[in-house]
């Protein structure tokens, strides 16, 4: 792998020392990335000789800034690309004198102090034009006409909640970590763009997720690594995934009922399958085979025929794009449940019902629904990436169908003609606005519980209002009822 060197960034900091940092690391310089980002690190680094410290830098001018909108950040530096880096650090302590050995005779020819970063953090990252960062595998202060080096061996990624002023906006889609990195800290509360997180390092490090954004922390390997780091790491916050690209596995299915056959003289293993394409007349029971491959990541059905609903895909992890057949009539119960890593469903027009637990806990931020006239109990219930939903064929929905549902904003009602049931759009916390439809009868228990509404209009068509349907709705200051 080829080494690469980041500018040196000369440092003044509030203490009034005078620091230089030259961040080594493997992999795409930052300064190469394309497309807009901003994302935030911490990194805790240790000291080494500075003797390894490679040539080639040329200096930035790191000042004291806290106006980056990097969070926890005391210095900024600008690179000629524009990238802004956010730093802070404790200070340079002495941790005892060290040998200078002469390097030709081995003779201790004199002294030097033996400085230590102490919790030397970068903070921040804000680049242009960029959706990569490759994180430096070591960084390096000049101090009192020594150098320091510290490997990066630590990191905890934060993300902000929707709003919060002291990050900025980000589009950062992929963090690459270097080898160094024996410790990860990864937050993904709030909005988050980072899909991939890419690690090299043969030794897996150790890892802490919280993952209150709902979706599946995905790990990218060399192939080689795959099973050591699925060993290691696999959670039900996190899947680990190949480098590698997947090579497509295309089944032909001509008679109903013989895809396990078919597939077994193309592939001996099927968790081997990672992209599959199936074409002909498969049947239910070919469907429910995709269950025993639980590292298929792409499901392509746009030229099988013969069956009309959707099953045998829930639980699988991996899987993050489906593509559905034209004259597929529903999306039967469990279809996809708990398929944590889907973002993606190409759904043809002729679908017109999604049945029971169907969607529910994907990653699915946005599906169109226009010609959908019936959504089963608990359908999208934690899809909490999903941003929109068009009801304007609805006329039956089940209880708790769009619960927890926490990007939704904005709902419109106004072409449903029947009654909301129980707990339907319950624990949308960002949802502030509903429009009802003039045909609507009732409104059931805890239909819009622990929502964040301000204002609703009921409709006159309304005889029946359910226990809490509006509870917990803090912000909630005006209910019109006309009679």
């Amino acid at each position: 792998m080829s080494k690469f060197t980041l500018p040196v960034l000369l440092i003044t900091t509030s203490l009034g020392i005078g620091a230089a940092y030259s961040a080594l690391g493997d992999g795409a310089p930052l300064s190469n990335l394309d497309s807009g980002i901003s994302s935030n690190f911490s990194m805790n680094v240790r000291t080494v000789a500075a003797d390894a410290l490679e040539p080639g830098s040329s200096a930035l001018t790191l000042v004291e800034n806290n106006q980056s909108g990097i969070h926890n950040t005391t210095h900024t530096a600008v690179d000629e690309y524009g990238n802004i880096f956010g730093f802070r650090f404790d200070g340079i302590y002495n941790n005892g004198d060290i040998e200078i050995v002469d390097p030709n005779t081995g003779e201790v020819t004199g002294y030097r102090p033996g400085y230590e970063i102490q919790n030397l953090q970068l903070c921040g990252v804000t680049a242009i034009n960029a959706k990569t960062a490759t994180i430096p595998d070591s960084v390096a202060i000049s101090y009192e006409w020594y150098v320091v080096k510290a490997p990066v061996t630590d990191a905890q990624l934060y993300y902000p909640l929707s709003g919060d002023s002291s990050f900025p906006a980000s589009s950062l889609t992929d963090i690459i970590f270097p080898t160094t990195i024996r410790n990860v800290s990864i937050n993904t509360e709030g909005t988050v763009n980072v899909r991939k997180y890419h690690f090299r390092s043969e030794e897996v490090p150790y890892f802490n997720f919280y993952n209150g954004a709902g979706t599946k922390i995905n790990i990218y390997v060399p192939n080689e690594l795959v099973q050591t780091y699925r060993a290691a790491l696999e959670s039900e916050n996190s899947v680990v995934r190949s480098e590698t690209p997947a090579t497509p596995v295309k089944v032909n299915v001509a008679t109903p009922g013989t895809l396990a056959e078919t597939i077994s003289t193309l592939i001996e293993d099927l968790e081997d399958v990672r992209w599959l394409i199936v074409t002909g007349t498969p049947d239910e029971q070919d469907l429910r085979l995709f269950r025993r491959m639980p590292y298929l990541e792409t499901l392509d059905l746009s030229r099988a025929t013969g069956f009309k609903a959707m099953y045998g895909c829930n639980g699988l992890r991996y899987l993050t794009d489906v593509i559905l057949p034209d004259g597929l009539e529903e999306i039967g119960n469990n279809a996809f449940e708990e398929c944590t890593n889907l973002t993606n469903i190409v759904m043809p027009e002729s679908i017109t019902k999604i049945g029971n637990h169907s969607l529910e806990k994907t990653a699915i931020e946005e599906i169109n629904l226009a010609n959908i006239k019936a959504i089963g109990e608990y359908a999208f219930n934690e899809c909490k990436n999903l941003k929109s939903v068009d009801f304007s064929n609805l006329t039956s929905l089940g209880e708790y169908a769009f619960s927890n549902c926490l990007k939704l904003k904005s709902i419109d009602l106004s072409h449903f003609s029947s009654y909301i049931p129980r707990y339907a759009f319950s624990y949308c916390n960002n949802l502030t606005e509903v429009t009802f439809g003039d045909q609507i009868s009732s409104i059931e228990d805890g239909a819009f519980q622990e929502c964040n509404l301000k204002e609703v209009n009921l409709p006159s068509s309304l005889s029946y209002l359910g226990w809490c349907t509006f509870g917990f709705n803090y912000n909630l200051k005006k209910i019109i009822a006309v009679r």
